[in-house]
C-alpha cells in the first residue's frame, strides 16, 4: 500500500510539530523541514517512526529562500 506524504515546514517544534504527530496518526509518511533546529527535528523523526510507524525523513531547508527550495 502507497501512503500519502506530507512536507511539513518548520515541523521541529510547535504547530508543525503537532500537526506532523496528526498526520503520523492517519498513517502519512512525513517529511519535515528545519532551519536552525536540527536535533529536534531528528528527535521527532525518530518518535514518528517508532511511536507510528511510518516513515520521515528531516532536511534543512529555509523555504523563504529559493535555493533552498
Amino acid at each position: 500500500m502507497r501512503r500519502k506524504v506530507a512536507l511539513i515546514t518548520g515541523a521541529a517544534t510547535g504547530i508543525g510539530k503537532r500537526t506532523a504527530m496528526e498526520l503520523a496518526k492517519e498513517n502519512y509518511n512525513i517529511a519535515i523541514t528545519y532551519v536552525h533546529s536540527r536535533k529536534e527535528s531528528e528527535d521527532l523523526v525518530e518518535l514518528l517512526e517508532q511511536e507510528y510507524g511510518i516513515e520521515a525523513c528531516c532536511v534543512k531547508s529555509d523555504a523563504s529562500i529559493e535555493k533552498d527550495c
